[in-house]
């Protein structure tokens, strides 16, 4: 079984369109993940497909319209909102942006030491700064900034403390979303190194949410490709980044900067992406897809997960996919 179990989950807004009208934009569409202990799963595709919302939903910070989240056989939707504060600390959240995840007036010790405080009850003084130098010592960062403040802090710096914060409660599946955009790029590789140690040293089961393909090809074991909402390929990342069976996974992965210029042979798309307001009829991607000749299914229904191979999952009409492998 595993740890973590995401079922036919949506999410929608309401949201303003044209002359008092309100419409409803559908963010996630009936997505099933997967999670199991150990395991770093990366969530990619472009900028609005759905992706944060997708993992800000499973950490229920974002109301769902339906859909099931079990963590370890518990059905996160159905607690009580006691149960799952409770419950929550087996799950953490690493956000994009360390300079708004991190209260400014807060100084270091009591950002760290919070959750700590709210689930592991009263601790002494003595007890607390030990766990939040041993916190901070583990992403790399000396006991003296436990004195300082958000803004004292390089980014580099304050994405370290916010995964020390995650860290403190020594959760089961860490959630991070973007962790490396809002910094420098000479910073990145260096926190996701960090990342990628604490979660093989913890075990941890991570969902990593990015758009840079190579960072996700570098760390995660397996990956999940995310179009207007919906997964529409999931494998292992070594088979979807050499064998991508979807022509979307496939332009992602042609859009990446190659060194020999001969190698790049890029699948071009067409067209912008259909608005999650009012999506077209069939399979979503049908109107930007290259393939040619495409069959009236591709119109009229949107096309399941199949199975492309061995834990190779794909969502596309023309695939070649064998069924019941």
């Amino acid at each position: 079984m595993s740890l973590l179990a995401v079922r036919n989950l949506a999410v929608s807004f309401q949201v303003a369109h044209g002359w008092g009208r309100r419409q409803n934009l559908l963010a996630v569409r009936n997505v099933d993940l997967d999670l199991n202990r150990g395991q770093a799963l990366g969530l990619v595709g472009e900028s609005g497909c759905g992706k944060s919302t997708l993992a800000r939903a499973i950490m229920l910070l974002t109301p769902i319209d339906s859909g099931s989240i079990v963590l370890d056989g518990t059905d996160l939707t159905k607690l009580s909102a006691g149960t799952l504060r409770t419950t929550r600390r087996r799950m953490q959240m690493i956000f994009q942006d360390p300079r708004s995840s991190l209260n400014p007036t807060m100084s270091i010790a009591r950002a760290v030491a919070e959750p700590l405080v709210i689930h592991e009850g009263r601790l002494s003084k003595q007890d607390l700064a030990k766990r939040v130098g041993g916190l901070l010592d583990q992403v790399g960062l000396p006991s003296s900034v436990a004195r300082a403040y958000p803004v004292e802090l390089s980014g580099g710096q304050r994405q370290r403390v916010a995964i020390a914060r995650a860290l403190a409660c020594k959760p089961d599946v860490l959630i991070a979303d973007e962790p490396t955009s809002a910094l420098d790029v000479s910073v990145q590789a260096q926190v996701m190194n960090l990342l990628a140690r604490l979660q093989r040293e913890h075990h941890l089961a991570m969902l990593l949410v990015s758009h840079n393909l190579e960072l996700v090809r570098i760390v995660c074991s397996d990956m999940a490709v995310m179009y207007l909402g919906r997964i529409v390929e999931r494998g292992p990342t070594g088979e979807l980044c050499n064998n991508p069976v979807h022509p979307y996974t496939k332009a992602l992965m042609d859009a990446v900067p190659k060194i020999d210029a001969a190698d790049i042979s890029p699948s071009r798309l067409e067209g912008d992406v259909p608005s999650p307001i009012d999506l077209p009829s069939g399979c979503s991607f049908a109107p930007r897809c290259p393939k040619k000749n495409k069959p009236k299914a591709c119109f009229a229904a949107e096309p399941p997960l199949e199975k492309a191979g061995r834990g190779h999952l794909v969502a596309c009409h023309l695939a070649d996919v064998t069924k019941n492998q």
